[in-house]
């Protein structure tokens, strides 16, 4: 696991929510897919999704795992990016 999510985690269980989960899934393939299928072998009934700021030439080059997630989610999603400094 990264160790910023496990540094976050660590500070959410600290501040009371045992309740977060994670789970990595590294299935070699498209990670928008994966995530896809994943929500959906969950029931999940609602996708949250956290996007970073990309020039508009480094999106057309590499494509968006969040784009994605949010064109073909068959849930409805939340998309949220981090608060600027």
């Amino acid at each position: 696991m990264d160790s910023a999510i496990g540094s976050r985690l660590v500070g959410l269980r600290a501040d009371g929510d045992p309740l977060t989960a994670v789970r990595v899934v590294d299935d070699g393939g498209d990670p928008a897919e994966a995530i896809l299928d994943l929500a959906a072998q969950e029931g999940a009934q609602l996708l949250v999704v956290g996007v970073k700021r990309r020039s508009p030439v480094g999106e057309l080059l590499t494509g968006s795992t969040a784009q994605w997630i949010v064109l073909d989610a068959p849930i409805p999603d939340l998309v949220t990016h981090e608060a600027r400094s």
